[in-house]
């Protein structure tokens, strides 16, 4: 019996696979239209059109793509994916040419429109409706205008086709003609321009010009010149007196020149007049229709192309060199703002000679050159001994870094950099930082000779508080009296140690040292600066602090006195150089004076009660320092904490005597 329950349950789950299997198989089939969607409900249509969820007025417009027209979306579009994602089955071109062939389309021709070759079909067209025939997004020729520039179409006299669009003579995707023209120029000109045309064969001075390259002479599109001649035109072809440098027009060869390109153009032209033999070489030796159009063009001095490509058929490292990072924007306009193309090879074709013809353009460079202290490099060389006239990868057109180019003037300067500290500025090689490199009015060229250099990069250190204590070097600006400009081998930059900088002027203090008694440690180890701000303080004598407070930073101990019971009033008080002396003293324990004499000068010793505490002794024959801790106990009179038990009983004459003298033993 569970043997047949068990059967009947698979067999079961079998006959319902295949009925899922049928539906998915239905469903599957019907995935080739828009009535693919199963699902119902609020977000499907019973009428399973895609349409239903999105705005067909976003699809369909006068000129409407024909699958969009008809709702047929899944010819381009997959049904499923994620949500609000464009699905499409293909990209780039593949999509379209599914439909529209690339042969007919022209894409495998010689000449591919750039957007049609990448496959950015959208870029011209719209895939749902257009604004214009072929779903082109706009009107002709506003949508060329979005890639080529409009002010080439829009000058005063416009070619005649140009009304009829771009189509007239261009095929847009592609063509095996240059520019995707739609046959060879000059048959694509001959096919309006008829060759037989009396007036026509006048208007060219009766030569034959009609199967020729009317772009010799003319530009195809618009010119603020008539009869669309380009804005340069050679002379002899303004009359026109084409004969001044062709044959006969009834001659067999009606276009061939007089005599050679180079003796018909000198005929008028005689570049070497000026020059010499010293002229550019090419322009010795070669024909002029090298770089030049013996009829018209666009550019100045009848130039077949742009300066840069002119020359840098030649000239192709320096051509190169302004593409760099910083390459010279006199050189990237054109070549002949500086050089004069037929000119003195022996001055690089310069307009001007040497320098002059930088300072045309860098007229701040010419008014430093004019300072009362000028760069040497600068008043002898020329510019480019420092900076390459092209183009560069170092900042201000320079041959190499800053840091470098100066060094190989300033050679002793090298040795610096193994010093133990080293100038921030100078070790990036920023020299300009501090110098003005053509010329100024400070010695060593420095940008000021105060604060204000050092300000720069140190203002927080350099900006005096008018109530502070300034030290005189400081306030004069004075830095470099302490510190190295480039580089030390001492901290902070300074040219000597600390105690051989601060000695320089305080030699009262470096001279005490040797015959002292007793010498403030940080003074012995030339630490002034343990103690003193070089700069500037809120604290007399520049300390870095009150005196009590810095004093206690090294002695704790006196700090515990000064906080007993009994602490002595100076003491409290911060005013530890009421005895003592900061820096040397002739005396133990840096004291001003010697003892008992320094404590007398607060302390009367004269007195009956003093001598009955003191075994009839007057004060000044008694050291106060054997019983007295001088800063401060815990003990009346402060006396010392750690005390003798006769002492302690005041039985002084345990152990002493009084002398007839007035001494004590």
């Amino acid at each position: 019996m569970e043997d047949l329950l068990l059967n009947s349950r698979i067999l079961h789950r079998l006959l319902l696979l295949v009925v899922l299997a049928g539906i998915g198989y239905v469903v599957l089939e019907n995935h080739s239209g828009v009535q693919a969607q199963v699902k119902r409900g609020s977000r499907f249509s019973k009428q399973q059109n895609c349409l239903e969820c999105h705005e067909a007025k976003d699809y369909r417009g006068k000129f409407a793509h024909e699958p969009a027209d008809k709702g047929e979306c899944t010819a381009c579009h997959l049904p499923h994916g994620k949500v609000g994602a464009l699905r499409l089955k293909d990209t780039g071109a593949e999509l379209c040419i599914s439909c529209h062939a690339a042969a007919s389309l022209k894409l495998n021709a010689a000449f591919v429109h750039e957007p049609a070759r990448a496959g950015k079909c959208t870029d011209c067209h719209n895939p749902h409706r257009g604004a214009a025939k072929n779903l082109l997004k706009t009107e002709m020729p506003s949508l060329c205008y979005s890639c080529h520039e409009a002010k080439e179409f829009e000058a005063s006299h416009k070619h005649k086709p140009l009304e009829q669009g771009c189509g007239s003579c261009h095929d847009f995707h592609g063509s095996d003609h240059a520019k995707l023209l739609k046959q060879e120029p000059a048959l694509l000109c001959a096919s309006c321009h008829g060759k037989d045309d009396p007036t026509f064969a006048k208007q060219h001075a009766d030569y034959p010009v009609g199967g020729r390259d009317c772009s010799e002479c003319h530009v195809p599109h618009s010119s603020d010149q008539k009869a669309l001649m380009p804005k340069t035109v050679h002379a002899a072809i303004e009359g026109p007196s084409c004969s001044d440098c062709h044959v006969a027009p009834t001659e067999a060869n009606p276009f061939a020149l007089v005599d050679n390109v180079r003796t018909v153009c000198i005929g008028c032209h005689d570049p070497l007049e000026k020059h010499g033999d010293k002229t550019h070489s090419p322009i010795q030796s070669e024909d002029c229709t090298e770089c030049h159009s013996p009829h018209a063009t666009t550019r100045p001095a009848l130039l077949k192309a742009d300066d840069a490509t002119t020359c840098g058929s030649c000239h192709s490292t320096e051509l190169d060199k302004t593409k760099l990072a910083h390459g010279h924007p006199a050189a990237k306009e054109a070549c002949t703002t500086c050089h004069d193309g037929h000119g003195n090879e022996e001055t690089k074709l310069l307009k001007s000679d040497s320098k002059d013809q930088c300072l045309q353009c860098h007229a701040d460079i010419k008014q430093a050159m004019e300072q009362p202290v000028s760069h040497p490099v600068v008043k002898n060389k020329d510019c480019w001994s420092c900076h390459e006239p092209h183009g560069t990868n170092a900042d201000n057109l320079l041959e190499t870094p800053e840091g470098t180019l100066c060094l190989e003037c300033h050679k002793d300067l090298s040795d610096l950099f193994a010093k133990a500290d080293v100038h921030l500025p100078f070790q990036r090689g920023e020299c300009g930082s501090c110098h003005t490199v053509h010329g100024g009015v400070n010695d060593n060229l420095l940008k000021a000779t105060d604060n204000s250099l050092c300000a720069t990069c140190h203002s927080a250190i350099t900006q005096i508080i008018p109530t502070n204590t300034v030290h005189p070097p400081f306030i004069d600006g004075s830095c470099l009296d302490c510190h190295a400009a480039h580089a030390a081998n001492h901290k902070n930059m300074l040219k000597n140690s600390v105690a051989s900088t601060c000695g320089e002027c305080h030699s009262d203090v470096t001279d005490a040292i040797k015959t002292a008694v007793s010498v403030h440690q940080p003074v012995a180890d030339g630490q002034c600066t343990k103690c003193h701000d070089p700069h500037q303080s809120g604290n007399k004598n520049l300390l870095l602090a009150g005196a009590a407070q810095l004093c206690i930073t090294c002695h704790a101990d006196i700090d515990s006195a000064r906080n007993s019971t009994h602490g002595h009033p100076p003491v409290k008080a911060g005013e530890c150089l009421n005895c003592h002396s900061a820096h040397t003293s002739m005396q133990k324990s840096l004291l001003t004076t010697a003892m008992p004499g320094l404590c007398l000068d607060c302390h009367d010793t004269t007195t009956p009660e003093f001598s009955a505490t003191h075994l009839q002794q007057n004060g000044e024959h008694i050291n106060c320092t054997m019983c007295h801790d001088a800063h401060g106990s815990n003990m009346n009179h402060m006396l010392m904490n750690n005390q003798h038990a006769p002492f302690e009983s005041n039985d002084c004459a345990a152990c002493h005597v009084a002398t007839p003298e007035g001494g004590n033993r």
